[in-house]
C-alpha cells in the first residue's frame, strides 16, 4: 500500500498522542518500535475535542456516493476521436487492448500467438519480479479454447483472447492466493473473485498472479525504467507488468494509493474507481472502508475497457453500489474538453512536490486549457488532517480484519511493517478513532465543495519520482515525515471514496515517469476518462516504453 517495505521498516517515526492511558511501563522497557513511533507522530494533530466542537457524526448532506444526474457529462458524439497507432504482429507487446482485439477479430493473429508471445516476454523479464505465480499451461489452454470460439462465433467482446494478470490478493479458483503473506500460506481459493470472473466472462485470459508485498504494505520487484529504482506498491507487480509489456491489463487494489502510485512510478495508467463501483468479493480485505479494486493499463482507453468489464452491482459484496455501468469506452474517445471545468488548488495540487513533478503537472494543466477546458483555482480545506485520519482508520480496520489471525498464529507470520501496524492500532484510544472519523467527514465535505464547482480536481499523483529501491525515501520540505510524502496526494481519495486516475505526463531528466492525478465526483469515472484521454492524445507519450 505504501512505497517500499524496506524503506518503511528502516524509517523514523509515525503517529503519537493517541495511545490509551495504560499502566506505567516496566523498568526494563522493550526498545521503541520506530515505525510505530512515526505512526504515532503522524496522527498527533487529531484532537477529538477540537474537531468535535465544529460538527457531529451525522451523514454529510454535501457528500453522498451517488451520481448527480444534473452534473453527469457524457461525451458528445460530435467529438472527433484520435486513434493510437495501429499495431501489427511485430509490436504486439505494447499494443493496446483494442488494437490486439482488432487483430484477433480479423484473424491477423490468433489468441494462441498473443498468449505465447506474452509468456515468452514474461520469461525473458523474470528479473523484474512482476509475477509470483505464472500460469502458462492454463493460459495456453484458454487461448486454444478462445481461438476455437472466435473461429466459430466471433469474439464475445474486446477482451476475448487478451492476456491479463491479477494481483495476488484477488481470489483465483484452484490457484494459490496469499496476498504475498505467510499468514495465508497454502491458501487456494475454490472460486474466482467477482472481478476476476467478470473479466473472464469478457473473454480475457489470465497469464498469472502478480507480485505484491505482504498484506499490501510496501513494494516488491524492480522498476522497468530503471531497475535500481522502486516500482512503488502495493500493486507493484501490476505496475511492472504493464510498463514492461508483460500483459495488456492488470488488476490492482488501492487502500491509500496502491494502484495510482505504481502507475505513477512505472509510467502507466491507474484508476481507483468510486468506492462500490467494482465488487471486492473474493479480494482479500485490508481495510474495509478504504479498499478499492481497479485496473492498471498502458492507455486510458484500455483502462476504460477493463473498468467496464470489472464493474457492476454484486450482491455478494455489501459495499457494492447499485449504479449503472456506462459505456466508458465512448468517454475515452472524446478529445474536445470544451465545457469541462478543471480545478487546481494552488496550496495543495503541486505545492509540496519536487520541482520536476510540479513543473510537469503545471505544464499538463496548461495543455488542458488549450484543449478547451476551463481551469480555475480553488481552496481545499483540511489538508493537514487528511493523512492522520487515514492512518488511524486504516490501522484500526487492518487490525480488526486480522485480529483472529493475530490471535491464532501470533505475530511470527506477519511482516515487520504489518506487525507495527497492528501494534499501533492496539495502542489507539477510542477518542483518537472518533477524531479520525470526524476528520473524515470534514475532508469529504471539503472535496464535495471543490467538486460542486468543478468536474475534475488535478493534483500530483506522487510528490516525487521513483526512489532508489531499498533506501529510506527522502523527506520533502513541508512534511512531518516521509510517509506523509507517500500518501499525501493519493490518500484523500481513499478517505472520501472518490474516483481518481493517475496519468503519465512526461519524464524527468533521469528518464523516470512523471504523472498527474485526476479526481472526480462519485461514479463519474467517465469524466476522468474523457479528460485523461484528451490529454494523453495531446501529449503523445503512449509509444514510449522502457528498454528491457
Amino acid at each position: 500500500m505504501i512505497t517500499s517495505t524496506t524503506a518503511l521498516i528502516t524509517a523514523g517515526t509515525l503517529l503519537d498522542g493517541c495511545t490509551a492511558q495504560q499502566s506505567p511501563a516496566p523498568a526494563t522497557a522493550t526498545p521503541a518500535n520506530p515505525l510505530k513511533k512515526m505512526m504515532d507522530d503522524t496522527v498527533a494533530p487529531l484532537d477529538a475535542r477540537a474537531i468535535g466542537e465544529t460538527l457531529t457524526l451525522e451523514p454529510s448532506p454535501e457528500f453522498r456516493l451517488v451520481r448527480d444526474e444534473r452534473r453527469a457529462s457524457p461525451p458528445t458524439a460530435s467529438s472527433a476521436p484520435t486513434a493510437n497507432k495501429k499495431a501489427d504482429k511485430t509490436d504486439l507487446a505494447f499494443a493496446t487492448i483494442s488494437d490486439v482485439a482488432s487483430l484477433i477479430k480479423s484473424k491477423a493473429v490468433s489468441p494462441v500467438e498473443v498468449v505465447e508471445a506474452t509468456l515468452r516476454r514474461m520469461e525473458a523479464a523474470k528479473n523484474l519480479g512482476a509475477y509470483v505465480t505464472p500460469t502458462p499451461e492454463r493460459a495456453v489452454d484458454a487461448a486454444r479454447r478462445a481461438e476455437k470460439e472466435i473461429m466459430q462465433k466471433g469474439p464475445i467482446g474486446l477482451l476475448h483472447g487478451i492476456p491479463v494478470a491479477h494481483k495476488d490478493n484477488y481470489d483465483t479458483a484452484n490457484i494459490p492466493t496469499t496476498a504475498g503473506s505467510a499468514v495465508f500460506n497454502g491458501r487456494v481459493p475454490k472460486e474466482d473473485a467477482t472481478a476476476v470472473a467478470r473479466l473472464a466472462t469478457a473473454g480475457s485470459i489470465m497469464v498469472g498472479k502478480l507480485a505484491m508485498p505482504a498484506l499490501a504494505f510496501g513494494s516488491v520487484g524492480r522498476n522497468p525504467w530503471d531497475t535500481k529504482r522502486d516500482p512503488a506498491g502495493s500493486s507493484s507487480g501490476s505496475g511492472i507488468a504493464i510498463a514492461a509489456g508483460l500483459c495488456y491489463g492488470a488488476t490492482g487494489t488501492d487502500t491509500g494509493g496502491s494502484i495510482r502510485l505504481p502507475a505513477s512510478w512505472n509510467g502507466c495508467v491507474g484508476l481507483k474507481p468510486t468506492y462500490g463501483r467494482v465488487s471486492r468479493f473474493g479480494i482479500i480485505t485490508h481495510a474495509f472502508t478504504l479498499d478499492h479494486a481497479g485496473p492498471l493499463t498502458r492507455t486510458v482507453a484500455d483502462a476504460a475497457i477493463m473498468l467496464e468489464a470489472m464493474s457492476g452491482y454484486d450482491p455478494k459484496d455489501p459495499s457494492s453500489a447499485k449504479e449503472p455501468v456506462p459505456n466508458f469506452r465512448d468517454a475515452a474517445r472524446v478529445r474536445d474538453l470544451r465545457g469541462v471545468r478543471v480545478a487546481i488548488a494552488p496550496a495543495y495540487s503541486f505545492a509540496r512536490a519536487i520541482p520536476e513533478v510540479r513543473d510537469g503537472g503545471e505544464s499538463a494543466v496548461k495543455r488542458l486549457s488549450t484543449l478547451g477546458a476551463t481551469v480555475s483555482e480553488v481552496e481545499l480545506a483540511h489538508v493537514d488532517i487528511t493523512i492522520p485520519a487515514l492512518m488511524v482508520i486504516l490501522a484500526s480496520e487492518f487490525a480488526a480484519v486480522f485480529a483472529e489471525s493475530w490471535q491464532r498464529l501470533g505475530p511470527e507470520p506477519f511482516s515487520e511493517i504489518t506487525r507495527s501496524e497492528i501494534e499501533f492500532a492496539q495502542s489507539l484510544s477510542a477518542t483518537k478513532l472518533v477524531a479520525a472519523q470526524q476528520a473524515r467527514r470534514l475532508v469529504q465535505d471539503a472535496y464535495a465543495k471543490v467538486l460542486s464547482e468543478a468536474d475534475v480536481l488535478v493534483t500530483a499523483t506522487s510528490a516525487m519520482t521513483a526512489t532508489i529501491a531499498g533506501e529510506t525515501p527522502y523527506q520533502l520540505p513541508g512534511f512531518p515525515n516521509w510517509l506523509e510524502n507517500a500518501l499525501f496526494y493519493t490518500g484523500p481519495s481513499n478517505l472520501t471514496g472518490l474516483p481518481a486516475l493517475s496519468l503519465p505526463v512526461g519524464f524527468d531528466k533521469a528518464g523516470l515517469p512523471l504523472a498527474i492525478q485526476l479526481i472526480g465526483r462519485p461514479f463519474e469515472e467517465a469524466m476522468l476518462f474523457r479528460v485523461a484521454a484528451a490529454l494523453e492524445a495531446d501529449l503523445g507519450l503512449t509509444d514510449r516504453h522502457p528498454k528491457l
